[in-house]
């Protein structure tokens, strides 16, 4: 299946564009030959973190917000443009702290199929990358990543271009074989729909009737 992606900014700089890799084994022995295992690989791409965070986040006491603190400048930038961002009625504990990292690209297909984001196995951090998963033929959205601090004593420190999280495609079929391909001109009603998923989806009253609807949008544009 062949699922198209395009970014809310064309404008980003190349550095903030992200690369998305499939990480199949070329060996062929031990569980590398179980074909379950293969086609577990078919519609997974990894996600690399496409700047250096270094920061802290620590709760107030006695109120319903959290002060950041910046261990550099250009984490501090990222801050001020929108491409980190923390809500206090994000986090499930008070003491574990939520952040969200906006990537600006949307994903969208014809045909049903589901993205979910996922941690990746080798993500070493006092982090918990929070899941989701959504019919990307229904819900036309800009893609968000988040993480819970588990710790809020330890600073977040991730490097850029280190694996942060996996997108997994799910299809009909088992052993569909996925292929993305950026949609560099995308049309303006695309881009009209996915800006007003974006701040529709934040009103979890309103989300259910916005995927039902959001089919029948998608299917007339594309």
């Amino acid at each position: 299946m062949k699922i198209k992606y395009f970014y809310l900014q064309n404008s980003l700089p190349d550095s903030l564009r992200l690369s998305f890799n499939k990480e199949i084994p070329n060996q062929d022995k031990g569980y590398h030959r179980c074909y379950a295992h293969k086609w577990a690989n078919l519609n997974r791409f990894t996600v690399k973190c496409p700047y250096d965070l270094n920061f802290s986040i620590n709760p107030i006491e006695g109120q319903e917000e959290y002060s950041i603190t910046f261990h550099d400048v250009y984490t501090s930038n990222l801050f001020k443009d929108g491409l980190i961002q923390v809500t206090f009625s994000d986090a499930v504990v008070r003491h574990k702290p939520v952040f969200q990292l906006p990537l600006n690209v949307v994903f969208y297909t014809k045909e049903t199929c589901f993205l979910e984001t996922g941690c990746s196995n080798n993500f070493q951090h006092n982090l918990k990358f929070i899941n989701g998963k959504f019919d990307i033929s229904s819900w036309v959205r800009p893609l968000n990543v988040a993480f819970e601090i588990q710790s809020y004593t330890q600073p977040v420190r991730i490097k850029r271009n280190e694996i942060m999280g996996e997108l997994i495609f799910h299809t009909s079929k088992i052993n569909e074989n996925i292929i993305l391909e950026e949609n560099k001109n995308p049309s303006s009603q695309l881009l009209n729909l996915s800006e007003g998923n974006s701040r529709v989806s934040g009103y979890i009253k309103n989300t259910k009737t916005l995927i039902s609807k959001g089919k029948k949008l998608l299917q007339e544009i594309i």
